[in-house]
């Protein structure tokens, strides 16, 4: 059984207009996502802004709740659960922020932050030597001293508070933890750290990641599997290497083309897949495939028809009519 099974999962935002506040429309962040995640692996949720990356990591923590589908964690759908199972729900899934500067409250000690979790659901116990030392051990397996636990967030750099983010999310020990774009407030020689802590706690204690960033290059590193989102939805989906080596969706492969190779003579025999206007609104996708006035390969069934995930090869799938994605490789 998968640890985490997300399937057919809908936000959609209310839009409300006039006195009366009617709805007129609705905003369709997230629109029929589907993810699958085993214990102790990682999926890539990458994309441009806007595409629904971050509503969807919210909506499998329940901290918006879903229009419609399933989430499933370790077989409980948390989209049905409420009060006291949501409560309890929580205790196996935890979240890392983006921002390490506002996700942190200035006016709360390190120690306090730490411990925050395991006061809220109960585990703190009476002994608060007990429970300082586990703050201790928490900061110290995350890199931080446990002398500065009486600090306050603003006497930390960006990589230090980062860390007390991850210790905060270990503090129940999850099975899944959510990564909302970690490292992308951080300096270049700081996020190599931070990314190489999580590889090392995911080895060490077994946790699933969902690990949402805008940096393909990390997200390479790191996952196991690779989602891309457009427009709310999952257009692509395959093993990592896969993806990078053989991109089925013109839009994945457009991302990939913006990355640098390091091989001079690959990079002069390249073609460049330039994107052309913005992500268009949710508020009213295009008709059929929602990329396609975006895509150099639309033909007349795209503008009409929407294109399902499907199985391409060795676990590959792509929601694309073409069969196969021109490449962009030249010939040696």
């Amino acid at each position: 059984m998968s640890l985490l099974e997300v399937r057919d999962l809908k936000v959609h935002f209310p839009v409300h207009r006039g006195l009366l506040r009617r709805e007129v429309a609705r905003v369709k962040a997230v629109d029929g996502v589907g993810l699958s995640l085993e214990a102790g692996r990682t999926i890539g949720v990458v994309g441009e802004s806007g595409c629904g990356k971050s509503t969807t990591a919210r909506a499998i923590l329940r901290l918006v709740d879903p229009t419609g589908g399933q989430v499933l964690v370790d077989g409980q759908d948390v989209a049905k659960l409420s009060g006291a199972e949501l409560r309890k729900a929580r205790q196996k899934m935890q979240m890392i922020f983006q921002d390490p500067y506002a996700s942190l409250n200035p006016r709360m000690t390190v120690l306090d932050i730490i411990a925050e979790p395991l006061r809220t659901h109960g585990r703190a116990g009476r002994d608060r030597k007990a429970l300082t030392r586990k703050v201790g051990a928490l900061m110290e397996r995350t890199g931080l001293s446990p002398a500065y636990m009486r600090r306050y967030p603003h006497e930390f750099s960006g990589g230090q508070r980062q860390r007390v983010g991850i210790a905060r999310a270990l503090a129940l020990e999850p099975k899944l933890i959510i990564a909302d774009e970690p490292v992308s407030a951080l300096d270049m020689s700081i996020r190599a750290q931070i990314i190489n802590l999580l590889v090392d706690l995911q080895k060490e204690k077994g946790i699933g990641f969902v690990f949402i960033a805008h940096d393909l290059a990390v997200v390479r590193h790191i996952s196991d599997e690779i989602a891309v989102m457009y427009l709310g939805r999952v257009v692509e989906r395959a093993p990592s290497e896969r993806l990078f080596g053989s991109p089925q969706h013109p839009y994945t492969q457009a991302l990939l083309s913006a990355i640098p190779v390091p091989d001079p003579k690959r990079e002069r025999r390249r073609r460049r897949l330039v994107l052309t206007g913005d992500v268009p609104s949710p508020l009213a996708p295009p008709s059929g495939c929602t990329f396609h006035p975006r895509c150099p390969y639309a033909f007349d069934r795209c503008r009409e028809e929407t294109p399902l995930l499907e199985a391409r090869a060795d676990g590959h799938e792509a929601a694309c009519h073409l069969e196969e994605v021109p490449s962009l490789e030249a010939e040696a």
